[in-house]
């Protein structure tokens, strides 16, 4: 089975307004070798709030009309997903260190996937146990 790799919001958003070159690379890399490369329903909506924001410029429904060309699925929340993002609700509050709920919903969307989650909010997930992170805004090790 491919690698799974589950991109955070503000990674996503970052590729699409080019902001580092570490992500293309990286991108282009997983690709290269057959890693499937998807977003959670929950990202999903994120990134439509952005395109459909006050702010939003005609350009932000291209740019995230072509980033989604580039990745192989949406995903869809499911009873597993629901039962990791309790436990991670519940573990985080216990140790006095939460993170915000879209968070933990795609932390425990990741894990229910098994899937490497990428965000460049490492400090904040990586507090959720047994998952893997990765920071694509820096460039892959040598």
């Amino acid at each position: 089975m491919a690698d799974l790799y589950m991109l955070d919001t503000s990674i996503c958003a970052h590729y699409m307004r080019k902001r580092s070159q570490a992500i293309t690379d990286r991108l282009q890399a997983a690709v290269l070798a057959g890693a499937e490369l998807a977003i959670s329903v929950i990202v999903y909506s994120e990134l439509l709030d952005g395109v459909m924001g006050k702010n939003a410029a005609p350009k932000h429904a291209d740019l995230l009309r072509e980033f989604l060309e580039r990745i192989d699925s949406i995903i869809a929340w499911d009873q597993a997903a629901v039962q990791h993002t309790a436990q991670i609700r519940m573990s985080l509050r216990v140790a006095g260190t939460p993170i915000g709920p879209n968070d933990s919903a795609i932390a425990g969307h990741a894990l229910a996937l098994g899937a490497t989650f990428v965000t460049n909010k490492v400090s904040e997930f990586s507090r959720v146990a047994g998952l893997r992170v990765e920071d694509w805004t820096i460039p892959a090790p040598l």
